[in-house]
């Protein structure tokens, strides 16, 4: 080997790095890219790899019986992270699909009713990485059953996650407000009653202890003296 020559087209930067048997080397990326050698075979070493690295990169070796260029191109890839959830939102019942991946993925509803569009929404965090997250309204007049979220990747993987619906969740919500207001009211009617029940022993006990000390009174002050007349 006469010498090996990386040179690396990036979005942000061009550079080269070179390793050679008779010549210096040389290291323009400045960014931890290496060559290192082992058995004769020369490697890239890209630390840390991320969004900033992908672009093409170009092999140039050289031999003393000739030599070969090869261009490779980088991208980075994330495999698609896939959640599903519910959100009641505005009086309204959503199934939520998000996906995280690189590349961006598409997002697709299977719906056993005609369903509206979906609102669909992408961002990029520091990394690079996609996150879109979708928006489908249930109707509350559909059979909810076996809602899926199918998720499409442009490497033509895909996910897909169910949402088993079995009561437009509105719909529990209005029967649960109904059944606690139904259930305060009984509470309140038993409170009350107990405490008329209450109020109304308790008067009767204080009449009747009343009329118990009349009567002795009563009796003490009338009884008749029995005198001996003979």
């Amino acid at each position: 080997m006469i010498y090996v020559i990386w040179k690396i087209s990036l979005k942000e930067k061009n550079c080269s790095i070179a390793v050679a048997v008779n010549d210096q080397d040389f290291n323009t990326c400045q960014d931890g890219k290496i060559i290192i050698s082992k058995g004769g075979n020369y490697s890239l070493i890209i630390p840390h790899f991320s969004t900033k690295d992908e672009g093409n990169y170009t092999c140039d070796v050289s031999y003393h019986a000739g030599g070969y260029v090869e261009t490779i191109h980088v991208s980075a890839w994330a495999h698609p992270s896939l959640t599903g959830r519910l959100e009641a939102k505005g009086g309204h019942t959503f199934a939520v699909c998000e996906v995280q991946s690189l590349p961006s993925a598409l997002i697709l509803w299977k719906t056993p009713w005609h369903s509206s569009t979906p609102e669909t929404r992408s961002s990029r965090d520091a990394r690079g990485v996609f996150t879109v997250t979708s928006w489908l309204q249930l109707p509350c007049n559909a059979s909810h059953k076996n809602l899926t979220c199918v998720v499409i990747a442009s490497d033509s993987k895909w996910q897909e996650t169910q949402f088993t619906i079995s009561v437009c969740k509105d719909t529990v919500e209005w029967l649960s407000v109904l059944m606690g207001v139904w259930a305060t009211w009984i509470i309140i009617k038993l409170l009350a009653g107990f405490y008329i029940m209450y109020k109304t022993l308790r008067q009767f006990r204080l009449v009747a202890g009343h009329s118990v000390i009349l009567i002795e009174q009563v009796q003490d002050f009338y009884i008749p003296w029995v005198t001996d007349s003979g």
